[in-house]
């Protein structure tokens, strides 16, 4: 019988593995100095797009989302060229991708910053926010929302739903967080409901924020989210099983060397419920954790510990990837020197690397995209820049369905 079971596993996984390589899947790059996607497709087809941005108005991955799908595009901009103390004038776009033309686009007015959040699981619904004013703003309209998150039909740009820091549905919500200007972030997005990170605007990066729950409707209300606040967070919704990073005082820790805790523990949350250490690392800082191939793996970002004794001399921290199955094997991916990014692909991943030629960290820059599948690398596209403020970040992957009847983690020993 376990012999039969090991046969079925491993059956099931190169069909998986099989059906991902066989069936067509996209990569899109932002360069956010050219203003340029780039689509990669699996098969090895290129196609670029040019967004229509005037000269001085630039963004970056975070103020655009992508369908699920693939075939929508979503961004805001604000023209800082046009800014006044009340605001920047402030738009959001919509393009429909598989015929590269403009759906709809909305004037937001005024704002401090805005970003188009994200799209429902199901395509149809797309989320925007907006800081509006921050607090003790002279002229400000203190009868509108300070920040807001709204909610509009992907299609036509009509409004579903919409609610601020004056809604009476926050109350749930910590008065500090209501009266302060936030820029939601949104992490999981169903047809009737979605889960934002109350995220403050304008003070750099925290730790952990608080996470909450909006159930759209007239009746809709707002309901406190475990977990989804913690660094490192990342769910497999068909599983409802969970990862974050957490510090252990009781373990050793590396020095981070900068203003993050010194994680180091993955944290995982089982479909029995239960949570449980799963990986623990005592000489580097763990700094990411995400799902990956199906569901299969878990990739986690390591960062090196700062020396303090070497402040002589400049020195790089090294990054690594590693990636954690499920019975507990650890495999190394890469050490690098430079920016990695990494997300979840059809049966495997992609890993985004931007690595100087020279050991003098002087241009050109060569960019690389990588698959990661059945164990190697395989490259999807590279190119070099003697632009040293070129920057291309991954702005879309295909998803991909979790595997079926998934075994939980191993706990840590």
């Amino acid at each position: 019988m376990r012999w039969f079971f090991i046969i079925l596993l491993c059956l099931t996984t190169s069909l998986y593995t099989t059906s991902a390589q066989e069936t067509t899947w996209s990569v899109y790059l932002y360069n956010n100095n050219d203003k340029t996607l780039l689509r990669i497709g699996s098969d090895g087809t290129q196609s670029t797009i040019t967004l229509d941005l005037p000269t001085d108005v630039y963004i970056s991955t975070w103020e655009m989302a992508f369908s699920p799908d693939g075939q929508t595009l979503a961004y805001c901009t604000s023209d800082w060229t046009q800014a006044t103390e009340m605001g920047v004038p402030s738009l959001l776009t919509v393009i429909d991708l598989t015929t590269n033309t403009l759906r709809f686009q909305q004037d937001l007015g005024l704002t401090q910053g805005c970003r188009a959040a994200g799209f429902s699981n199901d395509n149809q619904l797309l989320a925007y926010a907006t800081v509006n004013y921050f607090p003790d703003q002279p002229g400000a309209d203190i009868e509108t929302p300070a920040w807001e998150l709204v909610l509009l039909d992907s299609q036509t740009g009509d409004r579903v739903d919409q609610f601020g820091n004056n809604s009476p549905q926050l109350l749930v919500m910590d008065e500090l967080l209501r009266d302060f200007p936030i820029m939601p972030e949104i992490r999981d997005f169903t047809t009737d409901s979605l889960v934002f990170l109350a995220i403050p605007w304008g003070i750099g990066g925290v730790p952990q924020v608080d996470a909450y729950r909006w159930h759209f409707g007239t009746d809709g209300n707002f309901t406190r989210e475990s977990y989804w606040g913690a660094f490192g967070a990342d769910k497999l919704t068909d599983t409802d099983e969970m990862v974050w990073l957490e510090y252990d005082p009781a373990r050793p820790s590396g020095n981070p060397g900068g203003p993050i805790a010194s994680f180091n523990i993955v944290q995982y949350l089982a479909p029995d419920g239960s949570e449980q250490v799963i990986y623990a690392n005592g000489e580097w800082v763990i700094v990411d954790s995400r799902f990956v191939n199906h569901g299969q793996q878990i990739a986690i970002m390591l960062l090196e510990s700062f020396d303090p004794e070497a402040n002589e001399e400049l020195t790089v921290q090294h990054t690594q990837w590693i990636l954690l199955d499920r019975d507990g094997t650890i495999t190394e991916l890469g050490t690098y020197t430079t920016f990695t990014e990494l997300v979840s692909a059809p049966a495997g991943l992609v890993i985004l690397e931007s690595a100087y030629t020279q050991e003098d960290f002087q241009p050109p820059i060569r960019y690389t995209l990588k698959y990661y599948v059945a164990g190697g690398f395989i490259d999807l596209w590279t190119q070099e820049s003697d632009n040293i403020a070129a920057s291309w970040q991954i702005a879309y992957v295909t998803p991909s369905d979790t595997m079926p009847d998934l075994p939980p983690f191993a706990p840590l020993n």
